[in-house]
């Protein structure tokens, strides 16, 4: 196993699993996947629950009693900007339990219903937060559009995860210039085509080498570490490859 720093093209900072499956390999892609089907809103469920590590711990995280809860939850109905077509309103109530943070969505017709829901929560002294679910955009930039940017990658087509996500749409705010990113995996052939420029030398942990001697440059005798690389820098628009 190797690390290597690759430099980030126009992309995004994900988490590994959704790296993974963001798109299809650099080399030798197989078939391309059968997209899901279209993603749902994440709030319209109602009561849908997640975990989320909390934040600098949460013995020091204030709360909020019931009647205040009950306050900011009518006040979040009523000034809520984004609607469901329904009429209802998505209220995001955050709970803290011991050092996770528990988010739950529920759909809510009126301001009373909403004071319930957040009086409810904040019974168990837990409650650090209740708003209503909001959709954001990003800012319009004089950079061209996301399919003006990986118009003529040719296997962009076959990227669904960008379309599903709608993850270039965030590259009107930032495109990851002078970020780096270091990949734990299998090294990186820095002179495949579609990450010309954006690799940096890299160090093996395993096998020879194991010290951490320095691989520069860096190279790849498996390919996983290829294609996770390609995931994240593969260069935009170049006529070749997909687009990271």
């Amino acid at each position: 196993m190797r690390v290597s720093l690759r430099r980030t093209g126009p992309a995004l900072a994900l988490g590994a699993a959704a790296l993974l499956a963001a798109c299809t390999p650099v080399a030798a892609p197989p078939p391309a996947p059968t997209p899901p089907s279209q993603a749902t809103r994440a709030c319209g469920g109602s009561s849908s629950a997640s975990s989320a590590a909390a934040p600098g711990g949460g013995s020091e995280t204030a709360t909020l009693n019931e009647p205040a809860a009950a306050a900011e939850g009518g006040t979040a109905y009523t000034n809520a900007s984004d609607r469901l077509p329904d009429g209802s309103v998505p209220l995001v109530t955050i709970e803290l339990r011991g050092d996770h943070l528990e988010i739950d969505t529920t759909r809510v017709h009126s301001s009373d219903a909403a004071a319930a829901v957040a009086a409810s929560a904040a019974a168990g002294d837990d409650l650090v937060a209740v708003f209503p679910d909001t959709r954001v955009a990003t800012a319009e930039t004089s950079r061209p559009s996301a399919d003006a940017a990986t118009a003529n990658d040719t296997d962009r087509s076959r990227q669904w995860a960008l379309d599903q996500a709608g993850f270039e749409s965030a590259w009107d705010a930032s495109d990851g210039t002078g970020t780096t990113v270091a990949v734990i995996d299998t090294g990186v052939q820095s002179s495949h085509p579609d990450l010309a420029g954006q690799v940096l030398a890299g160090r093996r942990f395993t096998g020879d080498g194991a010290s951490g001697v320095a691989m520069n440059p860096a190279y790849d005798d498996h390919g996983h570490g290829t294609h996770v690389a390609g995931i994240i820098a593969s260069v935009a628009n170049n006529a070749q490859g997909i687009a990271g």
